[in-house]
């Protein structure tokens, strides 16, 4: 190694370092670019959340619906509830003045009025059809609302909220194992996530989609930048996932910008201001976030974030600068400062490396490409402590962790003075 390369490499690991001791001593979960700033934990189950301005409706389940004053993120308060009937849903969502309630033992769909936040009104309800399967996913329009089950589309007319009824279902036989996931419209096209890839639909006339192609590049997990005409999805390989962003000024035909990868499987997305959450799988026990800020034609990692509910994520939305994360256990309430831990983690390169498995048990296989040999590699556990320091010159590199206590490690790869991947790796 160079002396350049070295003092480059001595700046990254200060750094890093840095960072983690300034997140540490502030209380903060991970690096400090992103602040746990309060929790909610009286509600021991967290089935969805919805938010209106800075309203927070919480659905805990028990045919009880909970709203919270989050103008004071450091304080949340409880300003009060409503009680439905039917059974306990295990959805919620809120679009503009409205708030729906489906899934679970409720067998109906119910919208309330929330223009006054603290006080819905129930306005309409729509039996709804026996799937099996349960409805588990939706999206809306301001006269429609698209809910998915395992093979099924339902068109639901909500032009009037008094008197809701379903316009058209459309019937997909050929999902896969995962059915039909994620669903995202806008007023020209309708996105759904399955196994294989993305169904895209013409939904011009919003009662009457047309089924147009099948975009291969992402699958269980998927959100769209209205404004800046952007798809983003993302989909599982193994125990990582790529994320893909999409130009869609043709919405029928998208047409891909990047492609990134790192963490674990993806189980639900969010994109709000430029940011992009998405709920990380296998290695965390669905328990944390991927972080990834839009710059540009790329996204930048932020980082994962476990936080201090130990329990799996069911829902999650946004304000402001505002992160809500719901949990079988209570919600956090995060804020992202605009920091970025690393740029690195989708760089050119990130497509030609895999780091496996995650979480680890005894070794750890670094897979690189021919023009990657020499890439220099450090590996620090989570107080700034470097433990293994070297360059991988074989494209299978394997690094023993089984004298690696438990816990949280960064593994670094830099390349000619460039930080190219940081990612996270759990020692059980």
């Amino acid at each position: 190694m160079s002396f350049k390369d070295h003092h480059v490499m001595k700046k990254i690991i200060a750094l890093v370092f840095v960072i983690l001791f300034i997140g540490n001593n502030l209380g903060l979960t991970q690096s400090g670019c992103i602040e746990e700033i309060s929790t909610i934990d009286d509600n021991p189950t967290v089935f969805g959340i919805g938010l209106k301005d800075h309203y927070l409706y919480v659905n805990p389940g028990g045919s009880l619906i909970k709203i919270y004053n989050i103008s004071n993120p450091e304080n949340p308060t409880s300003v009060g509830q409503v009680s439905y009937s039917g059974g306990w849903a295990n959805n919620l969502d809120v679009f503009g003045n409205y708030l729906y309630i489906y899934g679970g033992l409720q067998t109906n769909l119910l919208i309330f009025d929330i223009a006054n936040p603290i006080s819905p009104v129930e306005m309409g309800s729509l039996q709804l059809p026996n799937t099996n399967t349960g409805i588990w996913h939706s999206s809306h329009l301001p006269n429609y609302m698209y809910m998915t089950s395992m093979d099924k589309i339902f068109i639901i007319n909500t032009s009037d909220k008094s008197v809701p009824f379903i316009e058209n279902i459309i019937s997909y036989s050929e999902a896969g194992n995962y059915g039909l996931r994620d669903i995202f419209t806008t007023p020209d096209a309708l996105y759904i996530g399955i196994e294989n890839g993305i169904l895209i639909y013409d939904n011009s006339n919003p009662a009457l989609p047309v089924f147009q192609s099948l975009y291969a590049n992402g699958s269980l997990s998927l959100t769209v930048d209205t404004n800046n005409r952007r798809l983003f999805t993302a989909q599982e390989w193994g125990s990582n996932y790529t994320h893909y962003m999409t130009n869609i000024d043709d919405p029928f035909n998208p047409n891909l910008i990047f492609q990134g990868s790192g963490g674990s499987a993806p189980f639900g997305g969010l994109l709000f201001n430029d940011v992009i959450l998405i709920q990380s799988g296998i290695d965390t026990g669905s328990q944390a976030v991927s972080f990834y800020k839009i710059q540009d034609d790329t996204t930048a990692y932020i980082e994962d974030f476990l936080g201090s509910i130990e329990y799996s994520i069911t829902d999650m939305d946004a304000v402001d600068s505002l992160y809500i994360i719901g949990k079988n256990g209570g919600i956090e309430i995060l804020r992202y400062n605009g920091c970025i831990v690393t740029n690195i983690s989708n760089s050119k390169h990130t497509n030609n490396i895999k780091i496996y498995p995650n979480p680890i048990q005894s070794i750890l296989t670094i897979s690189i490409n021919d023009d990657l040999k020499g890439v220099n590699l450090i590996i620090m556990d989570y107080s700034g402590k470097v433990l293994i320091e070297q360059k991988i010159n074989n494209t299978n590199e394997e690094i023993d962790f089984r004298n690696f206590k438990s816990g949280f490690y960064l593994v670094i790869l830099t390349l000619n003075g460039e930080n190219i991947l940081s990612k996270k790796i759990i020692k059980e």
